[in-house]
């Protein structure tokens, strides 16, 4: 009897799916800009054409003056009862009506959800990259789908699972310091190994908290000692500028949060400056 030997482990939509399903941020599809652009087009061609059509008939009605020609016009029912009536040109109007309807509701409903998948955010370059170097290196399709990802997609693929924090302090932790935490989520060695979120948001919220209290200690300190008045206003810039660029660095806070922080450090300078104890300068 002739031995068989085993086939070699091959991967397919099922290990695909199970390295997607391995973290959250690995979560990636495609979104197919153009294609769904196209799809858009093709509807809104269509119902152009319906609306002529459907004005055809309106000039109709208009050109021919009677009554009776005017009734499909302002009395709905009267479409549907010719139409029923076998009156195919009633026939032909209610089956234009019923198909524009028909797709109004789907290209407004495509159109809705397009804006939603724009919204939804791109991967960031380190999940793109495990992302891609998985799927070159084991090869999970073939045919056309084996040409999924390349090397100028990523602007194509949409995050559809959770993300972390994109500020730039979050992605130095991640890229030269989150990896000396990787763990492996699963005995699968064509799983990737990954680092804990957790471990870095901790981490990245201690450099936040210490980087903010010295800011604002070494502000205090300085406008304390210094006496002249001039050099306070320069001082009071310096520090302002340093918390903007601190903010940007250290969070994900958005221009106007930005500017809210900012000016509630500033005041906090000004109170202190405008205060009594500034006021007598650095005691001896």
């Amino acid at each position: 009897m002739a031995s068989t030997s085993p086939l070699p482990s091959l991967h397919s939509h099922r290990t695909f799916g199970e390295f997607v399903c391995s973290d959250p941020e690995l979560l990636l599809f495609r979104r197919f800009d153009v294609l769904n652009a196209r799809a858009l087009l093709y509807m809104q061609s269509e119902l152009i054409c319906l609306e002529a059509r459907l004005r055809e008939f309106d000039e109709g009605d208009e050109k021919n003056g009677s009554l009776e020609a005017m009734m499909p016009a302002v009395c709905f029912e009267t479409i549907l009862s010719r139409s029923s009536a076998g009156d195919q040109h009633e026939a032909d109007r209610w089956q234009l009506i019923q198909r524009i309807q028909e797709l109004t509701y789907q290209y407004n409903k495509m159109l809705l959800a397009q804006k939603q998948v724009r919204d939804i955010p791109g991967p960031n370059r380190r999940v793109w990259e495990v992302f891609s170097s998985w799927f070159r290196q084991k090869k999970p399709l073939y045919g056309k789908s084996g040409d999924l990802v390349t090397s100028n997609m990523q602007s194509e693929f949409v995050a559809a699972g959770s993300m972390g924090d994109n500020d730039l302090l979050t992605r130095f932790t991640e890229h030269l310091i989150g990896r000396a935490f990787a763990k492996r989520n699963s005995s699968n060695e064509d799983v990737p190994a990954y680092f804990a979120s957790r471990t870095v948001k901790r981490l990245v919220t201690f450099v936040g908290i210490i980087g903010a209290t010295l800011l604002l200690e070494a502000a205090i300190v300085a406008l304390y000692l210094v006496t002249n008045d001039r050099s306070r206003f320069a001082l009071i810039a310096v520090f302002i500028s340093l918390f903007a660029i601190a903010v940007s660095v250290l969070s994900n806070a958005r221009r106007p949060e930005m500017f809210a922080a900012t000016a509630a450090y500033a005041a906090v300078l000004v109170v202190f400056v405008s205060g009594d104890l500034s006021s007598g300068g650095p005691k001896t």
